[in-house]
């Protein structure tokens, strides 16, 4: 299989359109939303465990998702990942804060699940300047019945 790297910019720009961002719910045949934020110009992003760890563990609260387990880990000197395991799948941050800038990764197998509140959530905290949010169909290539 052949694959092409595209920046995540250019992929936004290239698919957003095909999105219908008013829909609530998944067609039968998808098995979950995957939903890629990027956080840039952040004035607040934290540096510390805690604070990133409550700011994440609350989007999914937000979102009406049923945490599980979190783990997170900081960086020298700076940087932190973690993710938040949440029963419908998965809620995944990676910072830069010398970039001022924040990587989030939300996959949902729930159909009850929004997950555009808690990016939204998010970009107030970190007061993101700007940020790129694009949602991926997962299991869409599913045949009814499958």
């Amino acid at each position: 299989m052949n694959s092409k790297l595209v920046p995540f910019s250019g992929l936004y720009q290239d698919i957003q359109s095909t999105i219908n961002d008013a829909r609530p719910f998944l067609p039968p045949t998808q098995l979950g939303r995957h939903v890629l934020g990027e956080f840039f110009d952040c004035e607040t992003l934290p540096n510390d465990v805690t604070t990133i760890q409550e700011q994440l563990e609350e989007a999914a609260r937000i979102v009406g998702a049923t945490i599980v387990q979190s783990v997170f880990h900081s960086f020298n000197p700076y940087g932190l990942s973690g993710v938040v395991v949440i029963a419908e799948s998965h809620l995944a941050i990676h910072t830069w804060p010398e970039h001022r800038c924040a990587s989030v990764d939300l996959y949902t197998c729930s159909n009850e699940i929004d997950p555009r509140p808690g990016f939204d959530y998010l970009r107030e905290v970190f007061q993101a300047g700007r940020y790129d949010v694009l949602e991926l169909p997962r299991g869409a290539g599913l045949q009814n019945g499958d």
